[in-house]
């Protein structure tokens, strides 16, 4: 069967916005292409699979671990539920249990924006609650730590296509600094 516009009745259109969800992200290579065909063709341990793909992509960043996800949307949910959980089994299987009261996700105002979903939608999906700080045109290192409680369990930054750098918007060294002054994992959910 050969796929085609015609026969889910849609309109070819140009993209000139870049790597957007609603336009169906981006173009994949022939090496991509070879690689999902590969996937497709062939059987695997799921698990296992999921773990060595990480340690590999890991490698490749010279980061600690890695998850490759399907999108945006569930690398972030993934994202928010991997720092409430801390790995707790009984957080997988009771994701919005009351007893995890450390869900608080700081957001610069600015970066809570919608792709396509909004963040925060994505940030509940994982169990968390958005805690917006500063302002939609600024966020200073005084907006984040200020909007820290005993609730808190990270901070969180999207570099989507419509959170642009704004002026006075933390850079992204100065947001390790202060999770790492905190003692909070780094989230940081680059799209």
């Amino acid at each position: 069967m050969t796929m085609n516009y015609e026969i889910f009745g849609l309109k070819e259109v140009i993209n000139t916005s870049g790597k957007m969800t609603i336009l169906g992200v981006s173009k994949v290579s022939e090496r991509v292409l070879a690689a999902q065909r590969f996937g497709g063709e062939h059987f695997f341990e799921m698990e296992d699979l999921a773990i060595q793909t990480g340690k590999y992509i890991a490698d490749l960043l010279q980061v600690d671990d890695a998850q490759i996800v399907s999108s945006a949307s569930a690398g972030i949910a993934q994202s928010v539920a991997a720092v409430i959980g801390q790995g707790s089994l009984h957080h997988v299987y009771h994701p919005y249990d009351p007893q995890l009261t450390k869900r608080e996700i700081i957001l610069p105002k600015g970066h809570n924006v919608d792709y396509g979903t909004p963040v925060e939608v994505m940030v509940q999906q994982g169990g968390g609650q958005v805690v917006e700080a500063g302002y939609a045109n600024m966020c200073t290192p005084d907006h984040l730590a200020m909007m820290v409680t005993e609730k808190t369990a990270t901070f969180a930054i999207t570099n989507a296509v419509f959170a642009h750098t704004l002026p006075g918007d933390v850079p992204l060294t100065t947001r390790a600094q202060i999770q790492q002054m905190m003692d909070y994992p780094g989230m940081d959910l680059i799209r």
